[in-house]
């Protein structure tokens, strides 16, 4: 008997391992598969209709002057941002999870707004509000007087100022996170020591979250490197382009410049690997810490007669950042032209009522959905093995840690440069992928890879091995204690994560704008299209529409979820 129990043990670690390797298979194709077409396409110097010749002509179209000041466009961008993104979303976690000001949880859920809306809302808002001569701030300038624009959101720096609210947003997150798990006692030392708060804070806060603060910069750093609908949309009115603008301009140019356009797509990869490389090493052994328990509570920092100030910083930034872009947008949506002028005359239904009757657009929105619906269902079950394969599974600890680089891959890739791989190996594939939903699936399942899997893994981690081991050592198999054991504990957490996969779907505008085709557009680049062909007031009303849903997921993931899952 005590044999036939080993050999059945065997054979049940066989499978394990068999159905492991293929998920280890299914995650290096999703993820390979593009880029080794991306390097291909950037080799590649012969005509399509031609037999292949490969050589580095495309690279040295790289340094070309256009594409040097595109490059430096680029990274001027990604610098500003991060300047302006880190220092605001530290104190912004700092006066929210350390002091006693009111309203912290009101607060919390703004901050961390923009992270989960396209950048596109952004955008278009502050380009109704500070656009140089149709903005409402300079026609009110212009109205008082004033000789010109009074503020230019469509400048390097503006569009920069506009990246950093999103980059706020993570970089809050990150820290906010970090700082909650502090241990308040080295603070509580250093005060008893006679320092003030302020060099409590100087001196032992900020050394201790030197490795949030680190990471949360790279981070925030590689982002806004691979930054793509602020430039757009901003940078048209100056002719601001970053690499990712001109990728897309490239690729839908006529003749399509494809090997230019791979090879600009790898030079990013050059600066935002090592980023990562480093981001992951910083992060390493404490990727999912932000969500486990702790012992200790945090108590809130008096701040006197500051306390006053504090609130009013970070109303005024909550303002400024979140509120005051999305009141513009709205007001945008209702209006037939943008203007200062608040007549009965402006006010219209009409952007709706197009909108909704256009075919193009409801299409867009459906198919949005569909998406994310689809995307969220076969991301969970994908991602929730892909986790059980690297922490659950008997495979050897190194092939786990290679499935999780593995996964982690799409982190540094920015998404357009990996659509553009995408693009391209599936106009060479057998069939009609491209310009299908199906595509855009295949898209969305690899960019969130790193995302959902971090998101389960966070969840998993909360439940001990001991409730599994237990079930086996009763003769429960391995399906009946995860549909009677497993799962139940893990439900909460596994619907905020799908609503979060749900969310992060239908906002997504990077790796959807090279890949939808005339039956599969989607909403972010049906945004962009109305902004480029019909105007500013119709593109305002798409993003209302998407923001609304995007707010009744993020509503019903805040239900399951005490706070964000980021």
């Amino acid at each position: 008997m005590r044999q036939a129990f080993f050999n059945r043990l065997k054979g049940e670690l066989s499978v394990q391992q068999l159905t492991a390797y293929a998920a280890l298979l299914v995650v290096v194709l999703l993820v390979a598969y593009p880029m080794v077409y991306l390097i291909e396409v950037a080799l590649r110097v012969s005509a399509p209709n031609e037999p292949a010749r490969y050589g580095l002509d495309n690279f040295s179209l790289v340094f070309s002057p256009r594409n040097i000041d595109t490059i430096l466009n680029t990274i001027q961008l990604a610098v500003i941002s991060t300047a302006i993104a880190i220092p605001c979303g530290f104190l912004a976690a700092w006066i929210i999870y350390r002091t006693d000001i009111p309203g912290k949880r009101f607060f919390e859920r703004l901050f961390v707004l923009p992270y989960y809306v396209t950048p596109l809302v952004p955008a278009l808002a502050w380009l109704a509000l500070a656009a140089p001569q149709s903005g409402l701030i300079n026609q009110i300038a212009a109205r008082l007087g004033h000789d010109g624009p009074l503020v230019n959101i469509s400048s390097l720096t503006g569009i920069a100022i506009v990246m950093a609210f999103t980059g706020g947003a993570v970089a809050f997150a990150i820290m906010g996170a970090a700082m909650q798990l502090l241990n308040p006692a080295l603070e509580e030392c250093s005060q008893v020591f006679g320092a003030s708060k302020r060099q409590t804070l100087w001196r032992v806060t900020i050394p201790l979250m030197r490795p949030a603060l680190l990471s949360a910069t790279i981070f925030v750093f590689a982002e806004g490197l691979g930054a793509f609908a602020e430039p757009l949309i901003l940078g048209a009115t100056d002719n601001i382009q970053t690499i990712s603008t001109r990728i897309y301009i490239l690729a839908g140019s006529y003749p399509p410049a494809y090997g230019e356009a791979a090879a600009l797509g790898i030079s990013l990869l050059f600066i935002v690997v090592p980023l990562m490389f480093v981001y992951f090493r910083l992060l390493k052994n404490r990727d999912f810490a932000t969500v486990t328990g702790k012992a200790y509570r945090m108590a809130a920092i008096e701040t006197g007669r500051s306390r006053a100030g504090l609130f009013t910083l970070v109303l005024v930034y909550g303002f400024v950042a979140v509120i005051l872009p999305v009141l513009m947008l709205v007001i945008n949506s209702f209006q037939r032209l943008s203007t200062i002028y608040f007549s009965t005359k402006v006010w219209t239904l009409s952007n709706y009522v197009q909108v909704f009757n256009s075919a193009d657009h409801w299409n867009s929105i459906v198919n949005s959905l569909i998406l994310g619906v689809t995307t969220a269902t076969t991301g969970l079950l994908l991602m929730g093995f892909v986790v059980w394969v690297i922490y659950r599974s008997p495979l050897p600890p190194r092939v786990g840690r290679f499935i999780e680089y593995v996964v982690m891959v799409p982190v540094a890739i920015p998404r357009l440069v990996f659509a553009f791989g995408l693009l391209w190996a599936w106009l060479q594939f057998p069939g009609k992928m491209y310009g299908t939903l199906w595509l855009l699936w295949l898209a969305y399942l690899t960019v969130f890879l790193p995302l959902g899997v971090r998101t389960i893994a966070s969840v998993v981690f909360q439940l001990d091995k001991s409730l599994e081991e237990a079930a086996k050592v009763t003769g429960a198999s391995r399906f009946y204690h995860l549909r009677t054991i497993t799962v139940p504990l893990l439900k909460p957490g596994l619907i905020a994560a799908w609503i979060l996969l749900f969310i992060v779907s239908v906002r997504e505008l990077g790796s959807s704008i090279l890949l939808i085709g005339p039956n599969s557009k989607v909403i972010s680049p049906s945004i962009v299209e109305a902004y480029q062909v019909i105007g500013r007031e119709q593109a305002a009303t798409l993003a209302v529409i998407q923001l609304a849903v995007l707010l009744l997921a993020l509503m019903v993931m805040l239900r399951f979820t005490r706070r964000e899952t980021f």
